[in-house]
């Protein structure tokens, strides 16, 4: 074992500074290489969307960078692993169920170089030159809301104004604790005012037709009747969930508003050629 809780505190441009404190850190001898361990507490453990969740998953890639640059170890000689403790487990179940499970996120160089830009455009649009922090003039979120829960929200009552229609909501088992799915009732409940389901499983009610779907492109097998489908590919999935609503609005409204009426075609007139040879 290298450290537990060792200390990262890195320089970077502009004044600031990367600090952080690594849960683990564990040396194999025999081959030389350094193993990065971030321990997690989750209810049932990490699904595929939390997995694909950048915002977390690029922690342990900032870790590697700036371990390798304080300590001076080649960053192909590190290696990095989600340590994830499930807090509850499944009852009444035929198989035996972990209580651990790990993760390893990418991370080679074009992962790291990419986290990297986007921490650079943060600092740049965050900080100025000397460190201190920019008065962008954002919007306020609403306080009682999730910034962009509350978008989505927002954008789905601006289509239900132009025409009504029914929400269906679904989320892999496990993906939702009952614990968040009733503070989210409590919380929307007022909120939604038409016809909303929301189900659990890998894939929404295959019997009930679905006219527009917002769905991500790793979930692009899930194949059931719709009529428009917008297929995204964002990494900040909630991102893709409000694209998707804008994009509803446009359809929605262009499918229900009234045709315009047809124009009259010009009469074209013949041109004479009676004196053509």
């Amino acid at each position: 074992m290298v450290g537990i809780e060792t200390s990262l505190n890195y320089d970077l441009p502009n004044n600031l500074k990367f600090r952080g404190f690594i849960d683990l850190i564990i040396k194999d001898t025999v081959r030389n290489r350094i193993k990065i361990i971030d321990i997690k507490t989750s209810t049932w453990g990490w699904n595929k969307y939390q997995k694909a969740n950048k915002n977390k998953t690029d922690q342990l890639l900032l870790y590697k960078q700036f371990y390798s640059k304080q300590h001076d170890v080649p960053m192909d000689r590190i290696d990095v692993e989600y340590f994830i403790v499930k807090r509850k487990l499944y009852e009444n179940t035929d198989f035996p169920q972990k209580r651990i499970q790990t993760f390893t996120p990418a991370n080679g160089k074009p992962s790291i170089n990419k986290v990297l830009r986007r921490l650079e455009a943060f600092m740049t649009e965050c900080y100025d030159e000397d460190g201190n922090i920019k008065d962008n003039g954002y919007e306020k979120c609403n306080p009682k809301a999730k910034c962009k829960a509350y978008v989505v929200v927002d954008r789905i009552n601006e289509a239900n104004k132009h025409h009504s229609f029914k929400l269906q909501l679904w989320y892999d088992d496990g993906e939702i604790s009952s614990k968040d799915l009733k503070s989210f009732l409590e919380k929307y409940e007022s909120l939604l005012k038409y016809k909303t389901t929301i189900t659990s499983g890998p894939e929404p009610n295959r019997a009930e037709f679905t006219w527009y779907n917002i769905i991500h492109e790793d979930d692009f097998n899930l194949e059931y009747p719709y009529r428009f489908q917008y297929k995204h590919d964002c990494e900040d999935r909630e991102f893709g969930v409000i694209k998707g609503l804008e994009q509803f609005k446009k359809t929605l409204k262009f499918v229900t508003s009234e045709k315009p009426p047809k124009q009259e075609r010009p009469v074209r007139k013949q041109k004479r050629n009676d004196y053509e040879d």
